[in-house]
């Protein structure tokens, strides 16, 4: 091999290097990503609902994408007011019911081809009329990204928490729908 050749290679390798870690440092978990769009709700219910996330991580510099408790709490949000399942999601503390979602865990592998994120959340609903508990129930949902989806091992990391997170939310707003509250 002639010093020109491995000199274009050497450079190729090192751009793509470059690329990747670019790619991988910019990642940032959108709630627009974890939003669930299609819903098909057993019931539907006349009464407001509060809801509030605890347990995520944020994003930090250099670091694999995470879902924080912001980012899971909008989605969360915008998913439920868009299935329809409640009447109205509200901020204050005029609610009727209470949901309350904990991120327990979150396996992420280090590296793979096809990467697999399981999230799994405790999902609690509280009548706040008379304090009783209406659902509570862990939730585990795992999500695969393939490489044919992203070529950077960190983006489809990213793609894998997001679907994860996603899966979640949408199974929580299923199994909260089949409740006679």
């Amino acid at each position: 091999m002639n010093a020109a050749r491995i000199g274009r290679c050497t450079t190729a390798v090192a751009l793509f290097a470059a690329l990747s870690c670019a790619a991988a440092c910019r990642l940032t978990t959108q709630s627009s990503a974890l939003v669930v769009q299609n819903f098909a709700p057993e019931h539907s219910y006349p009464y407001t609902l509060r809801v509030r996330a605890a347990g995520g991580r944020k994003t930090e510099a250099w670091r694999k994408a995470r879902v924080s408790d912001t980012v899971f709490l909008d989605a969360l949000r915008q998913s439920l007011e868009k299935s329809g399942v409640f009447a109205r999601v509200v901020t204050n503390e005029n609610a009727d019911y209470l949901l309350d979602v904990f991120i327990e865990d979150v396996q992420e592998p280090t590296t793979g081809l096809d990467v697999t994120v399981s999230l799994e959340a405790q999902w609690t609903v509280k009548n706040l009329k008379n304090g009783k508990i209406e659902y509570k129930e862990t939730i585990a949902t795992p999500y695969t990204t393939t490489a044919g989806e992203a070529m950077v091992g960190a983006q489809r990391l990213q793609l894998a928490s997001e679907g994860a997170a996603r899966e979640n939310i949408r199974e929580g707003i299923l199994r909260i729908s089949r409740l006679e509250l």
